[in-house]
């Protein structure tokens, strides 16, 4: 028999993955939070960026 949290994290992986096809393309281009290959660290680079800009 499987283990219960295996299954629970398998069925939460599978609906984040469903929900995420569906919110993600509404999210800004400037969020960072909780993104796929996103970081707290890729969004201080990017105000470093804009910082270095003159922003």
């Amino acid at each position: 028999m499987a283990d219960k949290a295996a299954i629970q994290v398998e069925v939460q992986q599978a609906i984040a993955q469903v929900l995420m096809r569906i919110y993600d393309p509404h999210f800004s281009e400037h969020s960072y939070g909780f993104r796929p290959n996103r970081s707290a660290h890729d969004a201080i680079e990017q105000v470093l960026e804009y910082l270095d800009d003159g922003y």
